[in-house]
Parts: C-alpha cells; sequence; structure tokens
C-alpha cells in the first residue's frame, strides 16, 4: 500500500456516481493522462475503522493485485489521502447483467448458457488461485462493454478471502448465500465452510437467468434455513416449463445443500447440459422481465421502509438530545439521512458524520 498522499487524487477526473460497492461508493473517473475511463471505489477511512474494516480494504487490494485475466475486474491503481481510501479498477460500460438483458429483444436457453459458463469460467479461475469470492449476486456480474455480444466479468472483491486464511464468517447477500455460510450467523458451533459456497450463488444466478425468478423469498435467516432450505428447489412449469431438464438438473446440483456433493467450477463447465443441442426459439426474456421488475419493486419498498425506521429513530434521538441532530452548512439533515438509508448505514452513523451548526 502506497504511503499516504494526496497527489495520486489529482490523476484522476472524478464524475458521476454509478453505485454502491459491499463497503464504499463507487464513481466514474477519467485518468487524466491516458483519457482511460475507469471506477473508482472510494471508502471513508474514519467509517471504516469504526466498523472494523481498514484491513478488509486491505485484504480486497492484496486479492486483485493476484488477478490476471479477462474474466474478473482489472486493478488499474490503489491510493489514499487523509481522508479516503481509493481502489481504481477498469470500468465495465456494459453495466449490471439482468441490466442489460431485459434492454434485449430476445434471450434463449442458449444465451443463459453462455452467460453462466463465462460465470463459471470467472469462479474456475479464482478457485485455482485459492480465492473464494463470497458475495456473487446479479449486481457484481457486469458486461464489460454495451456491445451485443460483450463479455462478462466478475466484479467487487470488497469481501473476497483467500483459501488460507479459511472461511467462519458470515457474508453476502441473503438469497445468493449458500446455506453453510449462513449457518455460521445462526449457529456458532458451525464448521467452517468452503469456496463451494461460491457454487450456489452461482446457482442461484443461473435459476434467475433460466426462470427469471430466484428459487428462494425468504427475507431473514431464519425462514431461509427453516423453511426455504427443508422445501427444496421448485421449477414452477410457469416458468420452466420450456427450459430443458438437462438445464434443471444442473442448476438442482450446485443448489445442494451439500456442499460437498456440488460440483466444481470446472466439472460444471464439462457438464452434458453446457454441449447440448438447445432450442434457440424459445424467448425467455418475458419471465425475466417480470422477474427484474419484482424485484426492483421490492427494493424500492425495502428502501422506503429503512427510510421510514430511519426517520423515527431520528425522532427518537431529537427528543432525547435536540443538539445532536442540528443539521450543517453541508446540507439538510434529511438528505443525510436518505443518503445514510440508501447506503444501508445506521440513522447515529449517519449523525455521528453530521458537524452540528456553530
Amino acid at each position: 500500500m502506497d504511503t499516504p498522499t494526496c497527489s495520486k487524487v489529482h490523476d484522476y477526473m472524478y464524475g458521476e456516481t454509478l453505485g454502491e460497492s459491499t463497503f464504499g461508493q463507487v464513481i466514474r473517473g477519467l485518468v487524466r493522462k491516458t483519457g482511460e475511463h475507469v471506477a473508482i471505489k472510494i471508502m471513508n477511512k474514519n467509517d471504516l475503522k469504526k466498523r472494523g474494516l481498514t484491513e478488509m480494504f486491505r485484504n480486497e487490494v492484496a486479492i486483485l493485485e493476484q488477478l490476471n485475466d479477462k474474466s474478473v475486474l482489472r486493478l488499474i491503481d490503489h491510493f489514499e489521502d487523509t481522508k479516503n481510501l481509493y481502489i481504481v479498477t477498469q470500468l465495465a460500460h456494459g453495466g449490471e447483467l439482468f441490466d442489460e438483458i431485459i434492454s434485449r429483444s430476445r434471450f434463449t436457453e442458449p444465451d443463459s448458457r453462455e452467460a453462466i459458463r463465462q460465470i463459471l469460467h470467472s469462479v474456475e479461475y479464482l478457485h485455482d488461485l485459492g480465492i473464494a469470492h463470497r458475495d456473487i449476486k446479479p449486481e457484481n456480474i457486469l458486461y464489460v462493454s454495451a456491445e451485443e455480444n460483450s463479455e462478462l466479468i466478475l466484479a467487487d472483491f470488497g469481501i473476497a478471502k483467500f483459501k488460507r486464511e479459511g472461511f467462519s464468517d458470515t457474508v453476502g447477500s441473503l438469497g445468493y448465500a449458500a446455506p453453510e455460510v449462513v449457518m455460521c450467523a445462526l449457529d456458532p458451533a458451525s464448521k467452517n465452510y468452503t469456496e463451494k459456497c461460491d457454487i450456489f450463488s452461482v446457482g442461484v444466478v443461473s435459476y434467475m437467468l433460466l426462470s427469471g425468478f430466484s428459487p428462494f423469498e425468504a427475507s431473514t435467516l431464519d425462514d431461509f434455513v427453516n423453511k426455504e432450505i427443508p422445501r427444496g428447489i421448485k421449477f414452477p412449469a410457469k416458468y420452466w416449463g420450456e427450459v430443458s431438464e438437462s438445464a434443471r438438473e444442473f442448476v438442482l446440483s450446485m443448489l445442494n445443500t451439500d456442499p460437498d456433493k456440488r460440483p466444481s467450477a470446472t466439472e460444471l463447465l464439462c457438464h452434458p447440459w453446457m454441449s447440448a443441442d438447445l432450442d434457440d426459439m424459445v424467448n425467455l426474456l418475458q419471465n425475466i422481465r417480470e422477474g427484474f421488475n419484482a424485484r426492483r419493486k421490492l427494493l424500492q419498498t425495502v428502501e422506503v421502509v429503512k427510510l421510514h425506521n430511519q426517520m423515527k429513530k431520528y425522532h427518537d434521538l431529537k427528543d432525547k438530545d435536540a443538539e445532536k441532530v442540528k443539521s450543517d452548512t453541508k446540507g439538510d439533515l434529511f438528505v443525510q439521512l436518505v443518503k445514510a438509508a440508501v447506503e444501508n448505514r445506521e440513522t447515529l452513523d449517519a449523525l455521528n458524520t453530521i458537524t452540528p451548526a456553530n
């Protein structure tokens, strides 16, 4: 890691926000010398320190420095100044997996297979290096360009980890995280898990690419473990009726609750479905759009609920200590709280970053 300096900050021009990564904001950037468009992940040092996550940033950089394959995000630079830590990577112009797919006029089972093949190549590459991504989901699968035949890359290595360090912490995203990962939160006695957790996540994404919907509906860890997993994986005819039986078997093998029985990425790439003669006349796009819109509405609802809860906490805090919640000259407190809700931060954390007006 570079010695703290502000000099590299001026090597780039900074543009609009592209999104939120696991522990930071990602913005569009431009390298002043070369004109190359890049993505710049910015993380506040104090925020990371309060959460005890500074070492996680170092780990992300260490992992990115090991990667050199077109199937994964390319590291360009990393540096820090007095306030922030920065990671500069290639910019994937094509956007997130489903954002690009729903813009098409057709998307067939062979198209799904090609996307899944590329995702598995990324996972195979990481696992061969002894790295588990641990947060595979559609938002972290990006198209390199906006061209129709663009390649996919796997991004956001914020919680990736080297296998040699062992995996025992609960990380990832509910609905994509494997059962053994979730169990680490519910049962302290549960054993360490392996890189096969990534295979389960790819299974969820594959299910969605073929049907439009997630195989799981649980909104809590308890429901996922005690209801969804015992229920087993279902393939509703409405969404799977025109998808091949081989595809179902392929997906089901990845979603095995026993990680030891899940195939490796290499084995999955050799699965019969990967070379089968598939029907390219059936358009899956209607189901995919329906599922995508349903997830988007759910996320919007979740954000409204979050904001409501944040504001309730704000009013409770205001009653207890009015001085604590004074807005400053940087902007209205409501705006700060909305930003905190979107970033999924606790209200008090947001309030602690607001300097009271003099």
